[in-house]
């Protein structure tokens, strides 16, 4: 069933493609079986060196993406459901960028189907930035050295798989619990003392210690503690690297 009230009437139609046509994003309309009714100026200027009279969006989409696209929309199609996807559109100089597709059933006061209204996002520069991000979190997770990342209260934020070894507590069980409580150091406070200070004057801490683990063995490890900055330059966090170094003792 349509999902969006349509009114076709006292100017509706034409007043929507006015607002449509300004916005940033390609915007078209699609009747029952699909095809293109319309289009926003963006939409064309996308698309004009790629179609004759009709666009066709999916031959936009790139061919690692058509299958699951085409699936997805003609099951829309079929249920007058709403559509929505990420794939990459081809553009007019044969590159490909990332684009958020919604497409929304409309209806009439009587609930009768009218068209679908369709709009496409580019989000390429979002998504390289998620990838971006996402391999430098699997970069620090495969990284052979423990990553634990604490906040000013002590509070553990990013815990990584190396961390899970040496230290014997899973991410799941580490995170939002206090360093403290995980990091048993066995040395006196004044380890603790010359690292907050390294902390405050924007330095790094190098230095070994003993600790003990989550299965009671002591351990000696050696530590670099890097502090964290926000945009301000306030200290927001420490991110400490650590390698159990007991068998070279």
């Amino acid at each position: 069933m349509a999902t969006s009230a349509w009114r076709a009437k006292d100017g509706f139609e034409a007043a929507f493609h006015a607002v449509a046509g300004a916005m940033p994003h390609l915007v078209w309309t699609l009747s029952n079986d699909g095809s293109t009714e319309w289009l926003s100026e963006h939409a064309s200027a996308f698309a004009a060196p790629l179609i004759s009279s009709v666009w066709d969006w999916i031959a936009l989409v790139h061919p690692d993406d058509v299958v699951d696209a085409s699936v997805a929309w003609n099951h829309a199609l079929a249920n007058r459901t709403p559509f929505d996807g990420e794939v990459r559109l081809r553009l007019v100089d044969g590159m490909y960028r990332w684009h958020s597709i919604h497409a929304e059933p409309t209806a009439d006061a009587s609930d009768h189907f009218v068209r679908w209204i369709a709009t496409a996002i580019d989000i390429d520069g979002a998504r390289m930035a998620s990838d971006s991000m996402r391999f430098q979190s699997d970069l620090l997770a495969a990284a052979g050295q423990a990553i634990v990342a604490v906040a000013l209260d002590r509070t553990v934020i990013y815990w990584n798989r190396a961390a899970e070894v040496v230290y014997g507590w899973s991410a799941d069980e580490a995170i939002g619990r206090l360093s403290t409580e995980l990091i048993r150091r066995e040395e006196g406070p004044e380890v603790l003392e010359s690292m907050v200070a390294a902390m405050l004057e924007g330095e790094s801490w190098t230095g070994e210690y003993n600790v003990t683990t989550r299965d009671g063995r002591s351990i000696t490890v050696f530590v670099t503690n890097t502090p964290m900055f926000d945009a301000a330059g306030d200290l927001v966090a420490v991110i400490g690297s650590s390698i159990d170094v007991t068998e070279r003792k």
